[in-house]
């Protein structure tokens, strides 16, 4: 399975913010001109995937006192996960979905698919950013 790049973007940013309000104060907010030099993301793809990341609530933004640019934590933050960010960036995390599902092997292996899927969802939905950081 390989992610998209936004995917991989947003879990950039999101990690990275998470670092940022775990090492400073969270009530200052981060810079996200911090999290672009940190992150190394085109400004442009930045700006789309954190409007994406704000329009489902995982992080909003604000303009600080002199005018800087702030990411804040969303609802739930600490417990976004890689399936979560994926889901809200890709729509789906589903391997399997590209499958013929009237083709004769995956009619087939349907159970076993459909078992791998959700344990795949499962490890994904574990690798929080709050175990993340606590691991790292």
């Amino acid at each position: 399975m390989q992610l998209k790049k936004d995917t991989d973007y947003a879990w950039r940013i999101m990690i990275c913010t998470a670092k940022h309000i775990q090492k400073d104060n969270y009530n200052k907010g981060v810079l996200m001109a911090d999290i672009v030099a940190d992150t190394g993301i085109p400004k442009p793809a930045f700006n789309r995937i954190c409007s994406t990341l704000e329009e489902k609530g995982m992080l909003y933004t604000a303009i600080g006192a002199k005018g800087e640019r702030l990411l804040y934590p969303g609802v739930d933050f600490w417990q976004q996960s890689i399936l979560s960010i994926g889901e809200a960036v890709e729509g789906n995390m589903k391997v399997f979905i590209l499958f013929d599902k009237n083709a004769g092997p995956t009619r087939y292996y349907a159970e076993s698919l459909t078992k791998i899927q959700n344990n795949l969802e499962d490890v994904l939905s574990d690798a929080t950013l709050e175990s993340m950081l606590r691991s790292g």
